[in-house]
């Protein structure tokens, strides 16, 4: 088994356990919130379709990526729905729409990954003024003596993670291809270990539910 196959296998374990917790608690009769099933779900889609890709036709990637931002953003909005109005999330779903949109429009084989690039800076942007909204709540209503007790921090920590190396890999690959083959493979790796480690907090965090 080669380096790449390894971890790619863990990426997609990481990616698919955190929603086989939350069932499992679910049916041992544990209350779960419906927003980290949602926040879960969007992993194992992302996951499932990455141990399924080789079954799709040439060239659906170039699409797949922008439909399923649209499906995961919604998910981090709806994940942090209880921490600001409804008019907040329902204007942040349509910068994604709007965005996406508009370079779903003008598709191109060489500056596609680039492109994506931008749609991950804008998911983590969005992510960070709702963690804003999520510190302000926690600060004001402390519901945890450590923020190590709160399974919201777990997915907050993953979503930056995985977000912050997707922005980073993405705008960075058409000059990426440029560098010899060390350096491209160094840049590659940090990927699915940045994957990896957002669905292991993720599944720390869906752990912690039956506890919160």
């Amino acid at each position: 088994m080669d380096l790449y196959t390894l971890l790619n296998g863990i990426m997609i374990g990481c990616e698919m356990i955190p929603l086989i917790i939350l069932l499992s608690l679910i049916a041992r009769n544990k209350t779960v919130a419906p927003r980290w099933i949602f926040l879960t779900a969007t992993a194992f889609i992302g996951g499932t379709y990455e141990l399924t890709a080789e079954f799709f036709p040439a060239g659906f990637d170039d699409y797949w990526y922008y439909i399923f931002t649209v499906f995961e953003t919604a998910g981090i909005i709806y994940f942090f729905s209880p921490y600001s109005p409804s008019w907040t999330s329902i204007a942040l779903l349509g910068i994604t729409l709007v965005f996406t949109l508009l370079l779903f429009s003008n598709i191109s084989k060489e500056m596609n990954m680039y492109r994506f690039g931008w749609v991950c800076l804008m998911q983590l942007a969005i992510t960070l003024y709702c963690i804003f909204a999520w510190g302000r709540d926690r600060f004001q209503n402390l519901l945890y003596p450590s923020l190590f007790d709160d399974p919201d921090f777990f997915a907050i920590i993953g979503l930056v993670i995985y977000l912050s190396v997707c922005s980073f890999y993405y705008l960075l690959y058409p000059y990426m291809i440029q560098f010899p083959n060390d350096n491209l493979f160094f840049y590659w790796i940090i990927l699915p270990v940045a994957i990896s480690a957002y669905g292991i907090l993720l599944s720390i965090g869906a752990r912690k539910q039956h506890k919160s």
